[in-house]
């Protein structure tokens, strides 16, 4: 009943920013989503993708040569 009545008063009150404030805090939020390997595999797990992420941004990584630009 206590749940009801916020909801009820949150929508009479007729303030976006409430409303989405209640919404976001009932809502489950859980990292990153699944994503594709550069196989086209799809990766459900955090360990996975952590591992695709760091194969991809190991493999456009260059080494700083030293020169500073003007």
């Amino acid at each position: 009943m206590y749940e009801q009545n916020t909801e009820e008063q949150i929508i009479q009150a007729n303030n976006l920013g409430s409303f989405f404030r209640f919404i976001n805090k009932r809502t489950k939020r859980s990292g990153i989503t699944c994503i594709n390997d550069e196989a086209g595999e799809i990766l459900y797990e955090d360990h996975d993708k952590a591992e695709a992420f760091n194969k991809y941004f190991a493999s456009i990584w260059r080494s700083d040569n030293g020169i500073t630009p003007d």
